[in-house]
């Protein structure tokens, strides 16, 4: 059963990184479905202009490997923050708990996400 949530918290990962790339084309407000995903991202494309491109550059995107580009990177960023929360969930709590806590996490920014469609925040 362990592997079971894992590979769905994966899943999810997946997922929701692809969706935040094709969301970030659209529009320059974060998925609310992966602002731990999308945020994570960010901080990596950051991170990889410091340590692998030329920070001086006036084209400093261009500078590093194509998956540390925004917005590609929301996907493997995605991926590691959702499998490592899954990892510790499954390790550290009960499967009831972890159903809880998703599905309030669900509902939370599923709320925020239509209520920001509707225009209403």
């Amino acid at each position: 059963m362990k592997k079971i949530t894992i590979t769905g918290f994966i899943i999810y990962g997946i997922a929701v990184g692809f969706i935040s790339v094709w969301f970030r084309q659209h529009t320059d407000t974060l998925f609310l479905l992966n602002v731990p995903g999308t945020l994570l991202g960010d901080a990596v494309y950051g991170l990889s202009i410091s340590f692998f491109g030329d920070p001086h550059s006036s084209q400093a995107h261009y500078t590093i490997p194509w998956l540390f580009r925004i917005p590609q990177v929301y996907v493997p960023a995605s991926v590691f923050f959702w499998g490592l929360l899954g990892t510790l969930f499954t390790v550290c709590l009960k499967l009831r708990i972890i159903a809880w806590i998703i599905g309030i996490y669900l509902v939370v920014s599923g709320s925020f996400y239509l209520l920001a469609v509707l225009g209403l925040i």
